[in-house]
């Protein structure tokens, strides 16, 4: 069987030629389909992508937040903390003020003894001054605790 005898009166080269002319418009229709799906594809991808980036933007920009937050803090915290410097110079005035309270102490404690080792001083301590003078060992009290 021929190819011009499928259609009366086409001639094969004709027929050839429209299975030619056939054969390129289902190429290109397939490719024109393949085509269209890549593109919707990578239409696809790049909303994906583009959903991605502004997560991640969202991500840093919190980031970026919290770092400012840290680092406010932390200056706070740098304004409250003395330096090296600072804080040598108050344990010296520290211990400073330690020595003089010591010595003090110990200037007290010697003339008290002195005083301990007259009898007239022994006498006077041995009366209950509470019992004989409220109102003046109520106002010594007060002096001693520094509130006179």
């Amino acid at each position: 069987m021929n190819l011009s005898d499928l259609i009366p009166g086409v001639g094969e080269a004709k027929m050839i030629a429209a299975g030619v002319g056939l054969a390129a418009v289902l190429a290109l229709a397939g490719y024109a389909v393949w085509q269209h799906r890549e593109a919707v594809s990578l239409s696809q991808r790049l909303s994906e992508a583009q959903a991605t980036v502004g997560k991640l933007e969202r991500a840093n920009a919190s980031q970026e937040t919290a770092i400012a937050s840290l680092e406010k803090a932390v200056a706070g915290w740098r304004a409250l903390v003395p330096t090296p410097e600072a804080a040598a110079a108050a344990a010296d005035r520290m211990a400073a003020a330690a020595k003089a309270l010591e010595d003090r102490a110990r200037t007290l404690n010697g003339r008290e003894a002195s005083d301990n080792a007259k009898p007239d001083c022994a006498k006077l301590l041995a009366v209950d001054l509470a019992a004989v003078c409220p109102a003046h060992a109520d106002s010594m009290r007060s002096r001693a605790a520094g509130l006179h």
